[in-house]
């Protein structure tokens, strides 16, 4: 009868054994299974933020782009300012050359009378 006892409780060792090995085994595919879907997870997140990145990039080259545009407008209209005001320089200074000379050589009148030196 002990042996007996013996047998069915070895029996049922046996079986806790079998059992706990399954358990094992679906653990470990389980975790095998849950590492697999984190990495992919983990790949796709990687891969929307290249996305959100590059987007970020290309909005920056496009701001960029403009701006140089609008650098080369400006430099344009600069330069057209400051040829437009050598111009208005020009002018003034030719009119102050020529009241100059008129004065020099007596070219000049004072009340509407011409005065010749």
């Amino acid at each position: 009868m002990a042996a007996r006892a013996i047998g069915e409780r070895e029996e049922a060792v046996a079986k806790l054994d079998g059992e706990k090995a399954g358990l094992e085994k679906m653990l470990a595919e389980r975790e095998k299974e849950q590492a697999k879907t984190s990495m992919i997870e983990t790949m796709e997140a990687v891969e929307m933020e290249k996305q959100r990145h590059h987007s970020t990039r290309m909005e920056a080259l496009v701001r960029l782009a403009k701006l140089e545009v609008r650098n080369a407008e400006l430099a344009k209209l600069l330069a057209r300012e400051q040829w437009n005001l050598d111009l208005q320089l020009c002018g003034i200074v030719e009119h102050q050359h020529y009241a100059i000379l008129s004065c020099s050589h007596g070219h000049f009148s004072i009340g509407g009378i011409g005065n010749k030196a």
